[in-house]
């Protein structure tokens, strides 16, 4: 007890405060410059000029203000995610057996054990998150450009791959192609 250190009581009420002179907000926007020519340069742009950019048909900058304003303005970010996950991306497995056809057992076993084959392949590959990710990506860039990688058996893996190097113009068979500029690498 006589070690104990009396702690001195403070009344907040009778605290004083210094006056703070507040400017009005500056509603100038810090943007990354290209990131491959100056990753530690940044410039401030005026309203007009990001109006004058989200006006334009330069889509490289938009996606880079995009981008950009969904990392640093709260409500941009919060709405682009709530638009992202409006849907819920479930999904339905159905065996496609002729109803009017007559199996055998040996048909059953087979096919039960293809359809717990593709059960656990959907199982295992986290196709919601995938798609919630897909969704957050073309809110923000307007598109999404991915590869379904054959070699991997037992589950769906997809490579991203940069909006700025794809682009779509031809179909086949109905599905659109993706033509990748090989100066990524």
């Amino acid at each position: 007890m006589e070690n104990e250190q009396k702690r001195e009581i403070y009344d907040f009420g009778l605290l004083k405060v210094r006056k703070l002179k507040l400017d009005k907000a500056q509603s100038n926007i810090i943007s990354f410059a290209e990131k491959a020519q100056n990753m530690n340069r940044y410039e401030r742009m005026s309203n007009e000029e990001i109006i004058r950019i989200c006006k334009g048909n330069d889509l490289d900058r938009i996606r880079e203000l995009s981008i950009w304003f969904a990392k640093t303005n709260g409500m941009y970010g919060r709405a682009v995610r709530y638009i992202a996950d409006i849907n819920k991306f479930d999904y339905l497995l159905y065996p496609d057996i002729a109803l009017d056809s007559e199996l055998e057992d040996s048909d059953n076993e087979k096919i039960l054990k293809q359809f717990d084959k593709i059960l656990s392949f959907f199982d295992n590959s986290s196709i919601q998150l995938m798609c919630r990710k897909w969704s957050e990506k073309v809110c923000t860039e307007g598109v999404y450009y991915g590869y379904i990688c054959d070699d991997v058996t037992d589950r769906l893996v997809v490579q991203d791959l940069p909006a700025k190097y794809c682009r779509s113009r031809f179909y086949y068979k109905g599905y659109p192609l993706v033509e990748f500029n090989m100066k990524y690498f």
